[in-house]
């Protein structure tokens, strides 16, 4: 297994427009991983899954499709 740095310090230079995609039942990742994302990328935007785990394909992706071009649409 390789372990790598922590790349949270660098996280705040960031200077694209970020979308955090997580499940909030998460258990391989938690959701405190993406939170922090969430607070350590200048304007990042969330979008919590309620009640998803750590699985693809997720059965709402049509919702998360459009979330996503419309990231996309705004940023462009």
């Amino acid at each position: 297994m390789t372990v790598t740095r922590s790349r949270y310090g660098s996280l705040g230079s960031l200077r694209v427009p970020a979308l955090v995609i997580h499940g909030t039942a998460d258990t391989f990742l938690p959701v405190e991983h993406a939170r922090r994302l969430v607070e350590l990328i200048p304007n990042a935007q969330p979008l919590w899954l309620d009640g998803v785990g750590h699985q693809f394909p997720y059965p709402g992706l049509p919702t998360i499709t459009r979330a996503i071009v419309s990231h996309l649409d705004r940023t462009l």
